[in-house]
């Protein structure tokens, strides 16, 4: 019997998450779903499949909620510009593929204004910690064994 790797095991959880999670939405979402796996991955699909929500009216209202909000274990989850950016390009690429293809009339999610991502300052290490770092990879492996 071949190995399953690590990868090949994730990729198959994911793929059953997701297809329990489209038992929840609209029929039709899986075709959106069944378009973007050739260029996606299994933790993107999943991911995507998540931060749908198909009440286009309540967009904003959404935004505002994925700020901060309680998770299935009453953990609070927050999300900074990256994520909620990632989660409106997520509606924003599912109402794209179903305006492009004619089977919905409008796009709303096109109208809202995405979250503005500042940019990060650039950390460099100085010099002692880049003496320290070439040191800890030069002799990361001398206290192996030959095996």
């Amino acid at each position: 019997m071949d190995r399953v790797t690590y990868h090949e095991q994730t990729d198959m959880e994911n793929i059953l998450k997701l297809r329990e999670v489209l038992r929840t939405l609209p029929e039709f979402s899986r075709d959106y779903f069944r378009a973007i796996d050739s260029t996606t991955t299994t933790k993107t699909r999943i991911s995507y499949a998540y931060d749908i929500q198909v009440q286009a009216l309540d967009i904003e209202e959404f935004m505002e909620y994925l700020k901060v909000y309680k998770d299935n274990q009453d953990t609070y989850v927050t999300n900074g510009e990256t994520g909620l950016k990632r989660k409106i390009s997520t509606l924003r690429s599912f109402y794209n593929y179903y305006f492009k293809h004619e089977m919905i009339k409008t796009n709303p999610p096109a109208l809202i204004t995405m979250p503005k991502l500042h940019e990060k300052a650039i950390v460099r290490l100085d010099t002692d910690e880049v003496a320290m770092l070439l040191d800890y990879i030069e002799h990361a492996g001398d206290q192996l064994s030959g095996q």
